[in-house]
């Protein structure tokens, strides 16, 4: 392999600069965030619907929903967007699993829908509005305080 003169080789052997070409896994296709992104947002929406409609109080509902939004701010502080990411999908993936074991271990009698908008509704919006607030802390210059290690 030919170097431009000034470019120095690297231990590697490849000239210092040069990039290797980025692979993309299939979860970083472009086509498979879009559909990530759209089912979520249905499941969340169908979430929401089982939320406003449940008999909990309005102080309930506002507290929990503020919960919600700070530990999806704590999470935005802590993690790099590509970590909120691919936590988000972890958990998605592991959303019925999650759905069964509140069937199996609450015995409310209620069905596996029912914990699967619920538990996704909960997703969503924690790691919705951790995305956004890791997005706006990209924004004003604050690191997330773990960083991405390997």
């Amino acid at each position: 392999m030919r170097v431009k003169p000034g470019v120095r080789r690297t231990n590697g052997g490849s000239p210092r600069g040069a990039r290797a070409p980025r692979c993309r896994g299939p979860v970083q296709h472009p086509l498979v965030t879009l559909v990530v992104l759209v089912g979520s947002g249905v499941l969340w929406a169908m979430g929401l619907q089982l939320f406003w409609l449940s008999p909990l109080s309005r102080g309930r509902r506002v507290s929990w929903s503020a919960f919600l939004v700070l530990v999806g701010i704590g999470i935005g502080l802590l993690l790099p967007l590509g970590q909120i990411w691919s936590r988000f999908l972890v958990l998605m993936l592991g959303l019925p699993v999650l759905a069964v074991a509140d069937v199996w271990l609450l015995r409310s009698g209620r069905g596996l829908s029912f914990w699967i908008r619920a538990c996704g509704f909960e997703v969503c919006t924690v790691f919705g509005i951790a995305g956004v607030a890791r997005y706006v802390f990209d924004l004003v210059g604050v690191a997330a305080f773990a960083r991405r290690t390997g």
